[in-house]
């Protein structure tokens, strides 16, 4: 799981794929703003991919609780960003709190979310900062999958947590409760279809 990595977001949606992220790409991803331009990330085609000695990978979709982050877009008519700059690194994707992005801060930031954060650290990040993360019945069951065979709920470098006073030298947070912020579409379905629309 781990392999998914944060490529694209368009609030409620978050975009992860198992390309490098720098190989990723969607349409208008070198435009400015990436908000009135961009779309999702493109997925695999074999008639067009195969020729040109692409090897397949994969692109998962997740709905995640909205309101409680800013975007690159945040404060801005319209943002100075590309896709191809927030993977770069420009801005994370998503802030916690909504007061602490982009500006003089109202509120310390406790959460950050850059490109290339991995599907179990945004998770994991999104539930610490209470959060919710739907995924689609078949990540939802491979990802328990994972989990049961041992796989590591850790934050990896992309995302912090940010603490008043952290643990000297600790390179990663575990966030132990984050497996109860998984909603499974098939549980929520009729949410999910509204957040759809």
């Amino acid at each position: 799981m781990n392999d998914l990595v944060l490529c694209y977001v368009d609030e409620p949606w978050a975009w992860f794929t198992s390309q490098p992220l720098h190989e990723a790409h969607g349409d208008d991803w070198n435009d400015r703003p990436y908000e009135h331009n961009a779309g999702p990330p493109y997925e695999y085609v074999a008639r067009i991919d195969e020729p040109r000695g692409r090897e397949p990978w994969e692109i998962v979709r997740v709905a995640f609780t909205p309101d409680m982050f800013a975007t690159p877009r945040w404060n801005h008519w319209n943002s100075p960003y590309c896709v191809f700059d927030i993977n770069a690194g420009a801005r994370p994707w998503l802030i916690h709190p909504l007061g602490a992005a982009f500006g003089p801060p109202t509120q310390p930031v406790q959460m950050v979310l850059h490109a290339g954060a991995s599907l179990p650290s945004f998770i994991a990040a999104v539930a610490e900062v209470g959060g919710d993360v739907w995924l689609p019945p078949h990540v939802s069951r491979r990802l328990d999958r994972w989990r049961e065979a041992g796989g590591e709920i850790d934050l990896d470098y992309q995302s912090r947590l940010i603490r008043p006073n952290p643990q000297p030298n600790a390179e990663a947070v575990t966030a132990p409760g984050w497996a109860n912020a998984v909603l499974d579409v098939a549980e929520y379905g009729d949410l999910f279809e509204r957040i759809r629309r």
